[in-house]
């Protein structure tokens, strides 16, 4: 059996909508722990302790019943996590004796204002930017929050072989803070922390709930820059990439076996196409592949001729809760967000690339280039204050069959240290990228290893007690763990950068021609990369685009020793000698130290 199912465009589409509302009946005040869709013309919605209110015109819209969903839904995220967890089960919270009273006198102030306020509707791309206010009955605080209701799909914009890389820089973006992070119904949070206790960078970061696995699973997203507005706005670009990357939000999934497919001749992909996990790895949330399982699967593209080709639904998006079994867990690796498709694709494949030579060389041990980091453009200031708080930071070149710059870049103080990776064809963004992530997230890695120190060491000698994504970098306490990082970054001799790798032909071209060049080479080493459109209607309306690459053939980058398909792979002995280095007998047996 093969069943196609379409998806509603809202963020919320889980949420179950039914109707007991008359035509033309008089507003009311709807629970919002009901899931069924207000009456029309509803405006005024309550919980335990709060009420909610929009404008008159927001209760006509012609996506009104989707604008409540998402309400509730954004709501439910900004609240305390029981609150989260109940709401996403749709279990009633508390009896409705418990409920807020309908206070009359409250509630036709809360309108009065919200209409004196906001009296025209707000355009959002095709659809609505819909101010909400809240009134806590406790406390009588009344908080204001904007709710971002577009529903409806764009086509991709596209870029032109004589574009740039990035069609628009970070601070050029249109993103709309008060949309994304507000207390009462923030698409992504109610809060962007700002970190105040490192010493390196000036990071933003937080979090959104997502439902998975039967539980609520914080979604982390961070910006690290050398200023706090800069680093919120790359925050919010990646809690939007995070959270469309995680859970699908449009188009269609199909359910079906393997075997109907093929029967059906459907082209398609399966787990093992992307390396197969060894049986610890089931004994955690997954099951084998089995061909006549039925099993959710999207379309994805080939990146070579735009070709439809199925995939998992769990290999496209790394948060998704599933209806059927689960096959494979994934992180965001490949998920990336530009202002064009072949942007967003780009970068992604470009993440693929850096983390399949990573993986490889360290699980191969393929030597790289040490590379003086003083040499570097750019890095003066972030080097001196490393040098003021007694950080050291080195440097590696690693070789990759695409021909793009790869770098890997290690900080260490006195109890731990850091590893960063980046790729980019200008070897010096490579460079600065790698040395960036180390050095920003140093203070964290020292700040985990001295809280548990004990547990970081039986880690070490036991690989198989390293099991979620924080673990893998609690390797590299030091002093245990500098054999490991010494051996991986060779005691070859150090060269300036433009003496390890220079810029080649890939340095001079967009987006579309990158991603043509860097096609042309995975195929030749039998790589065909594939990508799914992850764009949510929201980014239409802000013009960008999210996609989430995929490439059946790459060492993945993996998360807990049960989990690493790379050691069940051949990958790491073909990249060892496709790069001209020795093949070795056997692999390493030390967790790669990435998160």
């Amino acid at each position: 059996m093969t069943v196609d199912r379409t998806l509603t465009t809202s963020p919320a589409s889980e949420w179950r909508f039914g109707s007991n509302a008359s035509t033309g009946a008089q507003p009311v005040v709807w629970d919002l722990e009901n899931q069924e869709a207000p009456p029309p013309g509803t405006r005024v919605f309550r919980s335990e302790r709060t009420l909610l209110v929009w404008p008159a015109w927001a209760a006509e819209i012609d996506d009104a019943h989707a604008a409540y969903a998402m309400l509730r839904s954004r709501w439910a995220a900004t609240r305390p996590p029981i609150v989260q967890g109940q709401y996403s089960l749709g279990n009633p919270l508390l009896g409705r004796r418990t409920l807020v009273p309908r206070h009359r006198p409250n509630t036709e102030a809360l309108q009065a204002m919200a209409d004196t306020l906001s009296p025209r509707p707000v355009r959002l791309g095709t659809g609505w930017q819909v101010p909400v206010w809240e009134l806590d009955i406790v406390t009588h605080c009344i908080r204001r929050g904007e709710l971002a209701v577009v529903v409806r799909e764009s086509a991709p914009t596209r870029s032109d072989h004589s574009g740039p890389l990035r069609r628009r820089g970070l601070d050029d973006l249109p993103l709309i803070p008060e949309i994304l992070i507000n207390p009462v119904c923030g698409m992504v949070g109610a809060v962007a922390d700002q970190r105040l206790d490192w010493d390196t960078t000036a990071p933003v970061a937080g979090q959104t709930p997502v439902w998975n696995d039967g539980r609520v699973r914080p979604l982390t997203w961070s910006g690290q820059a050398t200023s706090y507005a800069r680093s919120r706005t790359a925050a919010m670009l990646e809690s939007l990439e995070r959270l469309v990357g995680a859970r699908q939000h449009t188009g269609t999934t199909v359910l079906a076996s393997q075997a109907d497919l093929a029967a059906a001749g459907r082209e398609h992909r399966v787990p093992g196409d992307f390396g197969d996990y060894g049986p610890a790895a089931y004994r955690d949330h997954m099951v084998p592949f089995c061909p006549y399982d039925l099993h959710e699967w999207v379309a994805s593209e080939s990146l070579r001729d735009r070709r439809a080709v199925l995939v998992p639904r769990d290999l496209a998006f790394f948060g998704q809760s599933l209806s059927t079994s689960r096959w494979a867990m994934v992180c965001s690796s490949g998920v990336a967000t530009g202002s064009t498709r072949e942007e967003a694709i780009a970068f992604g494949l470009m993440e693929l690339i850096e983390r399949d030579a990573f993986v490889n060389s360290w699980y191969a041990r393929v030597p790289g280039r040490r590379i003086d980091v003083e040499s570097v453009p750019g890095l003066r200031p972030l080097l001196n204050r490393a040098s003021l708080l007694g950080h050291r930071i080195e440097l590696l070149w690693v070789p990759s069959e695409t021909g793009l710059p790869v770098m890997v870049a290690v900080a260490r103080a006195a109890s731990a240290a850091a590893v960063g990776a980046a790729a980019h064809p200008e070897p010096a963004r490579a460079a600065r990228g790698a040395v960036e992530e180390a050095w920003t997230y140093l203070p964290e890695r020292v700040k985990a290893v001295e809280a548990d120190r004990a547990r970081c060491l039986d880690m070490r000698r036991d690989p198989e007690l390293v099991r979620e994504i924080d673990d893998h970098p609690l390797q590299c306490l030091l002093p245990e763990g500098a054999e490991d990082l010494d051996d991986y970054l060779g005691d070859g001799p150090t060269g300036p950068l433009d003496e390890v790798v220079t810029a080649g032909p890939l340095a001079r071209m967009g987006a579309s021609g990158l991603l043509e060049a860097m096609v042309d080479s995975l195929e030749s080493i039998g790589v065909e990369p594939l990508a799914v459109r992850c764009t949510a209607p929201v980014e239409s309306a802000l013009g960008l685009e999210t996609w989430s690459v995929l490439a059946p053939g790459l060492a993945p980058l993996d998360f807990g020793w049960h989990r690493q398909r790379v050691l069940t792979m051949h990958r790491p002995f073909d990249y060892a000698r496709n790069v001209g280095s020795v093949v070795p007998d056997h692999l390493s047996n030390r967790p790669h130290p990435f998160s």
